[in-house]
């Protein structure tokens, strides 16, 4: 004999809001410190420059630039390159380097080997290399290969520098955009669980709800600022509590308390 049950099953309560207190500015620096950084790592770069000849013919030239922009990978007849021009360049701060072209004579025209605010070559090198390609170009050595560069060091540099930059504007955005994000938790009556995120909370193990409060954009902040914040947290009988959010919420407390005391009626339960 079975028993009949006609109690219909009570659907789940869906608890939604947003906070809409967020930095509009800081979104633009986030993605103007990310744009910057890529462009700093596409700078880091190296040129290489083979020639060799067999015999009395003129020869091959091959130049390479390996860059993340701007890369260049061409191969010229020695007598097709009228100049490996050389110029000496005076920082704002005193400190010499050097520019470095090749001018030819074919479609190609002026290549820029190190010029701008990369071309940091020390003026030294730069006039060795282009005198051992003069010796090449005259004939008196038969092979040279020779580097132009800013150097190890300073590629490592402008690389972390570049990935710092990245990553500091992808925290900023990441911040302002999670403010945006409605905060949802479900509280399922039938299996007794309140859904939050993945996680999900069996009603006998909530012991109370609060709303902590805590600092809201921590990346996006003004020097010496602190932004309140604040977030909904379910609080256990055992085990960690569980946030409804990672972050604090910058903004009024208002509308986590109105889904505090919401979630606490759904659970039946009177609120403080």
């Amino acid at each position: 004999m079975y028993r009949r049950n006609d109690r219909l099953p009570k659907p789940p309560t869906v608890l939604q809001y947003r906070t809409r207190w967020f930095r509009p500015w800081f979104v633009l620096v986030g993605a103007a410190l990310i744009t910057f950084g890529l462009v700093v790592l596409g700078g880091t770069h190296a040129t290489r420059i083979r020639c060799a000849r067999s015999g009395d013919e003129a020869g091959l030239c091959h130049v390479r630039r390996y860059a993340l922009v701007g890369s260049i990978d061409v191969e010229l007849s020695p007598n097709e390159i009228a100049s490996f021009d050389v110029r000496i360049r005076t920082s704002s701060k005193g400190a010499k380097f050097a520019e470095v072209r090749l001018v030819t004579t074919r479609g190609y025209g002026v290549i820029d080997l190190e010029s701008g605010m990369w071309g940091s070559v020390r003026p030294d090198r730069a006039h060795d290399v282009a005198a051992r390609f003069t010796a090449f170009q005259q004939q008196r050595v038969s092979a040279i290969d020779e580097w132009l560069s800013t150097g190890p060091f300073s590629n490592v540099v402008l690389s972390l520098g570049s990935l710092f930059l990245c990553a500091l504007g992808g925290a900023m955005l990441r911040e302002q955009l999670a403010q945006r994000r409605p905060i949802r938790l479900v509280v399922d009556h039938e299996r007794e669980v309140v859904g939050i995120g993945k996680r999900e909370i069996p009603f006998a193990e909530i012991d109370d709800v609060t709303v902590e409060l805590g600092r809201a954009h921590f990346w996006s902040s003004r020097k010496n600022e602190h932004v309140p914040g604040h977030r909904l947290v379910v609080v256990r009988r055992f085990g960690d509590d569980v946030p409804a959010t990672r972050e604090f919420r910058a903004g009024d407390r208002g509308p986590h308390d109105g889904a505090r005391k919401a979630l606490l009626l759904a659970l039946g339960r009177a609120p403080k």
